[in-house]
């Protein structure tokens, strides 16, 4: 009896663990989820307000916010979608041990966005 009692008492403290593991990394995730979810918001909300500013110059001021707001949307989308193909494509180097191909993938990627 002694040793299941030993036995459930290592299970509970093992499922305590992983459940305050669980909340650990829930936390870590929504702390870095809630800026980039702002960041995201962002855009839009600032593009509303160009566009009631620009609007009381005219029409033709406001036709060049829109066009310059398309360009710079198009210019945030290309950038995430190649910061996102780096950091899946580090992040699987880094947890394989593969250090310099990761600093490398990195320099490419760099080279890529500023070069």
């Amino acid at each position: 009896a002694a040793a299941s009692d030993a036995a459930d008492a290592a299970t509970s403290i093992a499922a305590a663990a992983t459940a305050a593991n669980k909340n650990d990394d829930d936390a870590k995730i929504k702390a870095i989820a809630g800026p980039a979810l702002l960041g995201t918001l962002a855009d839009p909300l600032l593009s509303v307000v160009d566009t009631a500013w620009v609007s009381r110059l005219g029409t033709t001021a406001l036709g060049a916010v829109a066009a310059s707001s398309e360009i710079f949307t198009l210019v945030i989308a290309v950038s995430l979608a190649l910061r996102e193909a780096a950091s899946s494509t580090i992040a699987r180097l880094t947890a394989q041990g593969r250090w310099r191909e990761a600093e490398a993938h990195g320099a490419k990627t760099l080279l890529t966005a500023f070069g």
